[in-house]
């Protein structure tokens, strides 16, 4: 909507793990981080900021040229 790129980012209730989603034209792209054993993230809300950017610049390299 209004330009903005499709992506959806969140951390489960846990906070041992965030995620984030990239809906293309085409393909869609999801990024997991967590362990294999859960135990809390130390800052589950810069990662899904980070997540979120970076899945913000696939849109824009997909986009470009």
């Amino acid at each position: 909507p209004g330009g903005r790129p499709p992506v959806i980012t969140g951390a489960s209730l846990s906070r041992t793990d965030a995620w984030g989603i990239w809906f293309g034209t085409r393909h869609a792209v999801c990024i997991w981080i967590g362990h294999d054993r859960p135990r809390p993230l130390d800052s589950p809300d810069d990662a899904t900021h980070l997540l979120h950017r970076a899945l913000e610049a696939l849109y824009g390299a997909s986009h470009s040229g």
